[in-house]
């Protein structure tokens, strides 16, 4: 089962990178989003955090930075979540705010029809979940008395 999650996690990682380089809109790539990310907290920080900020926007944001930052780190992080209970709680929860937070990233591109490579960023979320329900039920156990 520990081969299986850890393969689900690589495979997760995987497709993020397809995703950066997957052409997401018209000649525009994944990585693209970087770009995007930056210039909206460079905006919340030129005029407040919250104003003139619709709430898509606002979840989709942390969202991908979260999405990213599970999908890259998930192989590296599996180690820790396989050994640590408390630690399996904490990325498997943080798994599934990312999750909601792509929702809303997925609901701006399809109403703009640039959804085609964001499904690349949409099954490095559901690997990667999966991923870690293979390290749970595979290799966290009760200690022995």
């Amino acid at each position: 089962m520990n081969r299986l999650a850890l393969g689900l996690l690589s495979l997760s990682t995987a497709f993020y990178l397809v995703f950066m380089v997957a052409p997401v809109g018209d000649a525009e790539h994944g990585w693209n989003a970087w770009v995007e990310v930056y210039q909206a907290i460079k905006g919340w920080a030129d005029s407040g955090i919250w104003e003139d900020q619709d709430w898509e926007t606002s979840l989709a944001l942390p969202g991908f930075v979260a999405t990213s930052c599970l999908s890259v780190f998930g192989p590296l992080l599996f180690p820790v979540v396989s050994r640590q209970r408390l630690a399996w709680w904490i990325v498997a929860i943080l798994a599934m705010l990312a999750a909601v937070g792509l929702g809303p990233l997925i609901y701006l591109t399809t109403v703009e029809g640039t959804f085609r490579g964001l499904w690349f960023l949409a099954a490095a979320v559901i690997f990667h979940f999966a991923g870690l329900l293979c390290v749970r039920s595979g290799s966290l156990r009760q200690p022995e008395s």
